[in-house]
């Protein structure tokens, strides 16, 4: 990771804000699988406020009956 950055949790899935507000709709993972495979999903995330609504997928596409 580059000097001068740190991820960490955000202790919550809603992050209400003056101009946008962001809820993770669903988490990503990466899992340990059989013979040193990783199973792994990204995030999905809603931004709503101000003029725009935005869904930011970074999900796979066997996320999209659940969106």
């Amino acid at each position: 990771m580059p000097r001068g950055y740190r991820t960490a949790p955000l202790g919550s899935l809603s992050v209400p804000g003056p101009l946008y507000s962001l809820r993770v709709l669903r988490v990503g993972f990466t899992a340990p699988g059989p013979e040193g495979s990783v199973r792994a999903d990204g995030s999905v995330s809603l931004l709503w406020g101000g003029p725009l609504t935005v869904l930011v997928d970074t999900g796979g596409p066997w996320l999209r009956p659940h969106l």
